[in-house]
Parts: structure tokens; sequence; C-alpha cells
């Protein structure tokens, strides 16, 4: 759920619960190590690693757990093999001429999309974490996230649940909603397919 916490010891049993902290996470730095792609350009290097490390063992797992848990063909337009072979051959100077990000793509789409969207500047998931959480899921939180409930699977860590669920909304809080979000959607996750 938080990528650092491969690392920090410290927040993992802060926020998870035994069952999640019953086998030992391997070193980050010796699977680095033992992983990291051989080559001389330190930034294809490290997009060889994402994409064989990342995207499978996450981001694609996420996409395909998630949609098929629903019944959902989803396709990822940009992880087509053929294409992802061809372009993985290339350095990054073809696919980022003068160190323009995405600038290859940028030029290959320009005579389709409008300038508004070539040059707009990349943002993420934008929604307002807090209230969409108080708005929206603050009743299914008091049932799955109540210290019971959350005593009951194991997952996370009680005190530091009901900590975060107290924060008061705002910007500075905006991960810990997510957060939130996240826990939530895990512990609704187990009901379903772990009970089942």
């Amino acid at each position: 759920m938080l990528r650092n916490l491969w690392d920090r010891p410290d927040l993992r049993r802060l926020i998870y619960g035994p069952r999640l902290l019953d086998a030992k996470l391997p070193d980050p730095w010796e699977r680095l190590e033992a992983t990291w792609p051989e080559d001389s350009d330190p930034v294809t290097a490290a997009a060889r690693f994402e994409w064989r490390e990342k995207m499978v063992n996450d981001l694609l797992w996420q996409e395909d757990r998630v949609s098929m848990a629903r019944g959902l063909e989803v396709r990822v337009p940009f992880v087509d093999q053929p294409l992802a072979g061809v372009v993985g051959q290339w350095g990054r100077q073809a696919l980022m001429p003068d160190g323009q990000l995405k600038g290859l793509l940028r030029e290959v789409l320009q005579p389709v999309l409008p300038v508004l969207i070539l040059s707009r500047p990349k943002s993420g998931f934008q929604v307002n974490a807090p209230a969409f959480f108080h708005q929206q899921l603050k009743p299914l939180a008091k049932v799955w996230l109540s210290d019971a409930r959350l005593r009951e699977t194991g997952l996370f860590n009680p005190v530091f649940v009901q900590r975060v669920l107290a924060y008061r909304p705002g910007k500075a809080t905006r991960w810990h909603y997510f957060m939130l979000y996240f826990m939530l959607m895990s512990q609704l996750w187990l009901d379903e397919f772990e009970r089942a």
C-alpha cells in the first residue's frame, strides 16, 4: 500500500496489523542490486526496471485483479507487446528528443491532439480525497474500519487507523485519505472474496 514501507520497518509496524506483519520482507537494496538492468544510460535502466518490475508486479497486476473481479475486459494501450517491443529498443534520445519528456509521443500525436492537450503539464488523478471520503465513504468506514473489524481481519493496526480517521480534512492530509480509501477497499475485498 505504501511503497516506502519496504525499507521502513518502523512504518510497516505502525500501519499494518499482524496478518501483514507475518513475513519478513527481503532487503530492498539487495533486490535492486540483483535485478537492476545493465545499461550505460541510467534513465534507460530505470525505465527497463520499471517496465519489468513495477508494471508487472504492481500496476498491471492491480489492473487485472480489479477488472476481472467484476468481469471487465480492460486493455492498457501502451503495453501492447509489439509496440512495447519496438519502443523498448529505442534509446532515450529517440524517445525524449532534447530531453523533452514524452517528446516522441507528443510529436507523433501533434496532428491528432489539440495544442492545449499536448502542452499541458502532467497531473495525477485529481480528486479532493478528504472531501470525497467524508461525503461518500464515511458511513462505510464506520463499519469496515471500526476497531472490532480491523482486529478481526488483522490487516491494519486499529490504533493507527483510528488516529488517521481523526485527522481534520485538508490538503496536508490528502494522502492519508487515499490510504484510508485503500484500507477500506482492502477490507471490503476480503469480505467479498475471502469469506465467500
